[in-house]
């Protein structure tokens, strides 16, 4: 059985190949920053539609693999980036191309309104009596805050919250029942040609809180030579600053050769398409960039790497992922006990401090009255 047979989760939608890559380069966009405080989390409630169609089963995820856990997989993915990158866009083209749901009609324009908040959208996949529940997290790009660092801060909050949710509740319910809100992955998008100084410094720092996975936007920004050379660039920088990535090639097991079969070059870093307009294709909802040539569609795999993130992404590496997040969340969860410890101790510190000095001051008041 063929990777696409086996992994295929909805079919490839294509639109005619006379009108998909743009041969020229398309202008890169710069935005300014503006100041935001913490921001708020909000929950998107599960829709209807989260219960798929038997033709869209989770047959693409290792049954044996999730029956050994003998409960419903959280799989719980945060969106990571600049202001204005596309993570919003990108979601909503997950949920839509992958998962069926579609909150704006067809022939529509995408809101580009940034986000400013976290924002939760929770569905879920089912095969049989299994269950995939599915948490993908919006946040806000890091130019809407004053520095860098009060972002880093906020992303770090969010997922050691998450890690202490957990902690607290496994001793208050059954472990068959025990819903895992913890954070598993993080996909971090950047924009070519090459990648910014701030992002080399965040997914550095990040990497030692969170399994991260790259992905490139705009891919319709270069022809396919062009983006496999950006790609390259990429890795080349990454490697140069240290940085190390989620090794989606060990989970890919026997399928490792799929990584390297694509049009647009091996992955990761996947290339994606921040798409603009749902258009319908034969009756169904399909997500593309308009141009004066035609249109491009993201989940043509000669336009970008989408349809391959999402057969994988919600496919083979859900285990794998899910098992590597165990280790890097006992390292989180060790790093808050000490945080709490050494916040003891300087407690206890400040205390017998403050007796000292409440001390010091009654003995040179006694003094005082002596003389």
């Amino acid at each position: 059985m063929s990777f696409d047979s086996k992994f295929t989760h909805f079919p490839n939608h294509s639109i005619s190949s006379h009108n998909i890559l743009p041969k020229q380069h398309l202008t890169h966009r710069t935005f300014s920053a503006t100041t935001l405080k913490f921001p708020l989390l909000k929950s998107q409630p599960p829709t209807p539609t989260s219960t798929l169609k038997k033709k869209q089963q989770l047959n693409l995820i290792n049954e044996a693999l999730i029956q050994r856990l003998n409960k419903p997989i959280n799989y719980n993915l945060l969106f990571l980036g600049d202001s204005n990158i596309g993570k919003s866009s990108f979601i909503n083209s997950i949920l839509a191309q992958h998962f069926g749901i579609t909150t704006i009609k067809a022939n529509k324009q995408i809101s580009t309104i940034p986000t400013r908040n976290f924002i939760e959208y929770t569905e879920s996949l089912y095969y049989n009596d299994l269950e995939l529940k599915c948490k993908l997290i919006d946040t806000p790009g890091y130019g809407f805050f004053t520095t860098k660092e009060k972002w880093l801060e906020s992303i770090i909050q969010i997922i050691t919250s998450k890690v202490l949710d957990y902690k607290n509740n496994k001793h208050l319910v059954p472990k068959n029942q025990l819903e895992d809100p913890r954070i598993h992955a993080a996909f971090f998008m950047v924009e070519g040609p090459r990648c910014k100084e701030n992002d080399l410094f965040l997914m550095h720092y990040l990497q030692k809180y969170i399994s991260i996975i790259p992905i490139i936007v705009k891919a319709d920004s270069y022809s396919s030579n062009e983006l496999i050379q950006v790609k390259g660039n990429f890795i080349c920088q990454c490697a140069e600053a240290g940085i190390k990535f989620y090794d989606i090639a060990g989970g890919m097991g026997d399928d490792i050769g799929v990584l390297s079969s694509g049009d647009l070059g091996p992955v990761p870093p996947f290339a994606v398409i921040s798409a603009g307009n749902m258009i319908e294709v034969d009756n169904k909802v399909v997500y593309v960039r308009n141009y004066t040539w035609g249109h491009c569609d993201i989940y043509d795999k000669s336009c970008s790497d989408f349809q391959m993130f999402c057969q994988i992404l919600f496919g083979k590496l859900v285990v794998p992922i899910v098992d590597t997040a165990k280790g890097l969340n006992k390292s989180v969860a060790k790093k808050i006990k000490n945080i709490e410890k050494k916040a003891k101790i300087q407690e206890n510190l400040n205390k017998q401090t403050e007796k000292i000095r409440k001390f010091s001051r009654f003995v040179a008041h006694l003094v005082l009255n002596l003389i």
